[in-house]
This record gives structure tokens, C-alpha cells and sequence, in this order.
């Protein structure tokens, strides 16, 4: 008896499973807004945020990237 329910208890979540995905790909999704996030910027004490490089900070890469 066990058996029997653990084997309808799987097919029942296999199948709510495969249900589920089903609605995914179903309509076009059309991006309305792309919001980029240009970095960390300089703090209150003029220290940097963000990682530090060589000759650059993160915020001046990603300023750029994102300009």
C-alpha cells in the first residue's frame, strides 16, 4: 500500500510539475524598461566604493560601460 502511494504521489508531482511550465513560453514578452546601475560612486569622505584597480575604480568602468 506504501508503494502504491508513493508512486500516485510522484506522478501527481510530475505532472503538476510539467503543468506548471507549460504557460512559460506561451505569449511574447516585450522588455519595456532596461535599467543599468552605473556603479558605486565616492562616499561622503571622498574614499571610493566599489573595487579598485590598477589605474581605475569600478565606478568609472561601469559609467562607461553603461554611457
Amino acid at each position: 500500500m506504501l508503494k502504491k502511494s508513493i508512486i500516485a504521489f510522484s506522478f501527481i508531482a510530475c505532472i503538476a510539475l510539467l503543468i506548471s511550465f507549460r504557460g512559460i513560453n506561451s505569449g511574447k514578452q516585450v522588455v519595456r524598461t532596461v535599467i543599468i546601475d552605473a556603479g558605486h560612486g565616492i562616499m561622503a569622505n571622498g574614499g571610493y566604493n566599489g573595487a579598485k584597480g590598477r589605474y581605475s575604480h569600478e565606478d568609472d568602468i561601469a559609467l562607461s560601460v553603461s554611457k
